[in-house]
């Protein structure tokens, strides 16, 4: 009879874990190991499987196909393939998209995610954006410098369509602050990333991937 209510009691107080886990814990997918890494990606992470609906999934196609589409408007414009949107979470709306516009402004500072940032302006539908309310999606794994904003902006939940051509140190840092982290491994991105970088290298250290901390190297 003791041990049996042991068992019970155990069982209740790791239901109760779980469902705090399944409330607070940043969800990050399993990602692959990198091509050219020396660790698997996303290793030190601490990861909590995650039931996503097959409409969650729709929608989280689209939004990466959203973002893609503005990583193509960047590259044909001569700047670097990596797009960003923001949608609002309980409406589904999409705020504001961007892409990174280095190239073609001569910006240290309009990467795809600030770029996105700065489109969305300072209201939303006659009031404050309701950052607390988006999440951002984008093509690339984060930098540094992206990955501050979404913290400072209090952004509760990344998408990341790949991090398979760079791998920034920002998704540990979110996963670290609370921040639901999603990476969904999309091939197209990986492949429109992959065939810019091989025919533009200087051009992709001259940035984010000239920084061996954040590069996969």
């Amino acid at each position: 009879m003791q041990v049996s209510l042991h068992l019970s009691q155990t069982l209740s107080y790791v239901l109760k874990e779980c469902a705090l886990l399944s409330t607070c814990m940043p969800v990050v997918s399993l990602g692959q190991q990198a091509r050219g890494s020396r660790k698997p990606a996303n290793c030190s992470l601490r990861f909590v499987l995650q039931h996503v609906s097959a409409e969650e999934k729709a929608l989280q196609a689209k939004w990466v196909e959203l973002a893609h589409d503005q990583a193509l408007k960047s590259e044909a414009a001569g700047g670097i393939p990596i797009g960003s949107v923001l949608v609002h979470q309980p409406t589904r709306k999409v705020i504001a998209a961007g892409h990174n516009q280095r190239m073609q402004k001569n910006s240290n500072i309009l990467h795809g995610e600030m770029d996105c940032f700065e489109n969305a302006g300072r209201t939303y539908e006659g009031g404050p954006i309701p950052w607390r309310e988006t999440v951002c999606i984008t093509t690339l794994s984060p930098c540094l410098m992206c990955t501050g904003a979404i913290l400072m902006y209090g952004i509760p939940a990344v998408i990341i369509a790949e991090h398979d051509n760079y791998l920034s140190p920002g998704e540990e840092l979110l996963a670290s602050k609370g921040v639901k982290v999603t990476v969904v491994n999309n091939h197209k991105c990986i492949q429109t990333m992959s065939s810019w970088i091989k025919e533009h290298p200087q051009l992709w250290h001259e940035d984010v991937a000239g920084n061996v901390n954040g590069a996969r190297v």
